[in-house]
């Protein structure tokens, strides 16, 4: 709130800053006397400040959480389904919630709810006895409190459509299955290979579907990557600093046919998109983290990943067939984040389904970027 209101004060619209850097009695003098209207009553910035902890924590719920945004049902975060489904457990005082939330956007005056949705943590630490909401990006988070006018979704102009994901069928249950690794034992492998610089190994260790998926989405990245050019360097003289691209989540054979010859100079030997599509699913996996996480650091920080270190914390089994591994790496320090690998289980054995730490579109596309 202080920053947004310096930076309002000398006509900017805030961002990029890191609230967590702000000393708050530097900036009282300065802006502590303006309004926050989006509290009830407007109280001002020094009036909050002036609050007791748990005091302002309550005012801040109800301004965020107030009844008036169930009118909203893209925002109405408290009506949202919520499940939890499993916890962690880290020495005597702290723990990770795992639970499901229902996911909704908003597509063409539709509104879309997802179930059971995404998977969420809560961490909790351990105070005087009792256990203790840390908060995360669900309850409590910063962005929640609108600071700047968003559009609305008013309920009863949009069509909802909700949809629930299928379950995965239950695998027949063999011998071989109890002998096969579990699912923290199968994260500790593909770790060490990561660190080791193994792609083969590591694509092996890779859900055998999310392979034919990750093969899919990054050609049709790459195509729409190539074919945006034009607009990326408009963007670039109007000085806008970037822009979206819209692509589909795989190539048709249409669009393999027209866009096939495309060359892509971020992989080595610069293959074809055609060459690339041609590839198995594991073979291009291998070629994909080759060329992203061997890039020298002007390459971007995507080759810094394999310096870091991961240790696993524990596993959550939502499902006999699903589960989710968390872990720590020493690129943070604290009690939190803490960073999440899921996994799906096959009739080989339980495979990863990546996440943003490895197998993320962004890690290949700092290549891209390169002149």
């Amino acid at each position: 709130m202080i920053l947004v209101a310096e930076d309002r004060r000398v006509g900017k619209q805030g961002g990029g800053y890191n609230p967590r850097e702000v000393v708050i009695a530097d900036h009282l003098a300065r802006v502590g006397s303006e309004q926050v209207p989006q509290f009830p009553g407007q109280p001002t910035i020094g009036q909050l400040a002036s609050l007791p902890v748990p005091e302002f924590f309550v005012r801040w719920c109800d301004a965020v959480y107030h009844a008036d945004s169930a009118a909203d049902p893209v925002r109405d975060v408290v009506g949202f389904q919520r499940h939890i489904f499993g916890e962690v457990t880290e020495g005597d005082s702290l723990a990770h919630v795992l639970y499901r939330r229902e996911s909704r956007h908003v597509e063409m005056g539709e509104l879309f709810v997802d179930l059971p949705g995404q998977v969420m943590i809560m961490p909790l630490k351990k105070v005087a006895g009792r256990w203790k909401l840390l908060l995360n990006d669900d309850i409590g988070w910063l962005v929640d409190l609108q600071l700047f006018p968003e559009p609305t979704f008013p309920a009863h102009e949009l069509k909802w459509t909700t949809r629930v994901a299928t379950a995965l069928p239950p695998l027949p249950e063999t011998p071989s299955a109890h002998a096969q690794p579990g699912p923290a034992e199968t994260v500790r492998s593909a770790f060490s290979a990561f660190e080791h610089h193994n792609w083969e190994t590591l694509a092996a260790l890779v859900d055998s579907e999310r392979l034919v998926s990750f093969q899919r989405e990054q050609l049709a990245y790459l195509v729409a990557w190539i074919n945006s050019q034009a607009a990326r360097t408009q963007s670039a003289h109007d000085s806008i600093g970037w822009i979206m691209l819209s692509y589909a989540d795989s190539l048709s054979a249409e669009a393999l046919a027209q866009f096939g010859g495309l060359k892509v100079a971020a992989f080595p030997g610069t293959p074809t998109i055609a060459d690339l599509a041609q590839l198995s699913p594991a073979k291009f996996f291998s070629r994909w983290c080759d060329a992203a996480y061997e890039a020298r650091p002007e390459g971007g920080p995507a080759g810094a990943k394999t310096q870091m270190r991961r240790y696993t914390i524990g596993e959550v089994r939502e499902t006999d067939r699903l589960a989710h591994v968390l872990y720590r790496s020493d690129q943070y320090t604290g009690v939190w984040p803490v960073d999440r690998m899921p996994l799906r289980r096959s009739a080989s054995g339980w495979g990863l389904l990546l996440n943003d730490d490895i197998g993320w579109t962004l890690d290949f596309s700092w290549l891209l970027e390169r002149p």
